[in-house]
């Protein structure tokens, strides 16, 4: 494929809208699969979309190497794009099946190291922007303070450093002021990207496949508008057509095998950590707590470890609490701020990392429980909710009823 610094304006709008295009799209599609994909257990969820990444990925190998020898087409380029965002899809998944209470920007930036082994074999602009979305969301939900604004001279710094890395170390040619527009339609980019987080899920889904479409309409429509693609023939030596596949299959081992180190550990937890039953408050039917398909989770443990806390110096901090049993239900014993060693007068080994934020919310790893929109009546009747815990690693496993029976 040409160089980025080498195509037209027509031709860099087509690779653009239809990166832009597949992206929200993919995104949008992804995310409505996320929160409706509740009828199958997480073990289909999650091979599924493994078993999609290793097909994607024997794809592109395909592609690549029927290509190579004739002509580099958008093809290949399509393929690697897939395989980069069933990356970040898979992973994401995982994080919504397990609710392990991982940073968020943690995921992203798993994600674009992940990306990196691509970008290095197979470089192009597709794959190129959709990194540096994914760079921008690990440093946006990295920030410290929720009010983004405060935030966007550092954004717009670290992609212009970017930009100048790649546009004059990289791809310096005769025209260097071609770069100016491109960069003004990239801090646009950034900005449609804070744009996404406002409103609720459903309409975000709605914005995501809606602007997908269009931009993948108007990708097609200059596309048809573009008489002759001019499209680079690139004959490789024996070691570029080894090296590509090689990458490929070394960085799906690496995918698949941090995905499934993270299942086998999260089940383990789930099948052998200790019980935690923790009661819920009670939920007034108007208070938004029971959404159509999930159960916001308020604990009276919160509340409880909320009347002990100081007033101040623990904001953006994590305590955690050891508990004590109460005929079968768990109630605070006392709050450390480190994790634990003594557990002196109160109940052995286990104890329950507390996240507080700068508005001083407290947080358990897992207060959200997902299920189908029919089976919200059901779960109305959840009064307990029990945690697994192992090794400082907690997963909320299931509801109980009144009766500690699970639902």
């Amino acid at each position: 494929m040409k160089n980025l610094a080498d195509i037209t304006w027509n031709q860099f709008l087509i690779r653009l809208f239809t990166l832009l295009g597949g992206g929200l799209l993919s995104s949008g599609i992804i995310i409505g699969i996320a929160s409706n994909w509740l009828y199958l257990t997480k073990f289909e969820k999650l091979y599924a979309m493994q078993i999609l990444l290793v097909a994607v990925i024997g794809l592109t190998i395909w592609l690549y190497r029927r290509e190579i020898t004739e002509r580099l087409s958008l093809k290949t380029v399509i393929a690697e794009f897939l395989v980069a965002v069933i990356i970040g899809g898979l992973f994401i998944l995982l994080e919504q099946v397990y609710q392990t209470g991982a940073d968020i920007w943690q995921l992203f930036a798993l994600w674009a190291i992940l990306q990196l082994p691509l970008l290095i074999v197979l470089p192009n602009v597709v794959n190129i922007l959709l990194w540096l979305v994914t760079f921008n969301l690990a440093l946006i939900y990295s920030l410290p303070d929720t009010k983004l604004v405060n935030y966007l001279f550092q954004l717009f710094a670290a992609n212009f450093i970017l930009l100048l890395m790649v546009e004059f170390l990289l791809l310096r040619r005769i025209d260097p002021y071609r770069v100016i527009p491109r960069l003004l339609l990239l801090w646009l980019a950034v900005l449609a990207v804070f744009a996404l987080f406002l409103g609720d899920l459903n309409s975000r889904i709605i914005t995501l496949l809606l602007i997908g479409m269009v931009l993948l309409v108007l990708a097609f429509w200059l596309y048809k508008r573009e008489k002759q693609i001019e499209q680079a023939v690139r004959l490789a030596p024996k070691l570029a057509k080894k090296r590509v596949p090689i990458t490929l299959v070394t960085m799906l081992f690496c995918t698949l095998g941090i995905a499934n180190f993270m299942i086998i550990q999260n089940e383990d937890i789930l099948e052998n950590g200790t019980s935690i039953i923790l009661k819920l408050e009670s939920k007034d039917p108007n208070s938004g707590a029971m959404q159509r398909n999930y159960l916001d989770l308020n604990y009276v443990l919160l509340d409880q470890v909320n009347e002990q806390l100081p007033n101040s110096g623990l904001a953006k901090s994590r305590v955690y609490i050891l508990l004590k049993e109460d005929n079968g239900i768990m109630n605070l014993c006392r709050i450390e701020k480190q994790p634990p060693t003594d557990f002196s007068g109160c109940a052995e080994n286990i104890y329950l990392p507390i996240y507080i934020d700068e508005y001083w919310k407290l947080s358990l790893p897992s207060q959200q429980y997902f299920f189908p929109e029919e089976k919200a009546q059901y779960y109305r009747q959840a009064k307990y909710a029990e945690y697994r815990f192992k090794k400082g690693k907690v997963l909320l496993a299931r509801l109980l009823d009144e009766h500690l029976m699970p639902l």
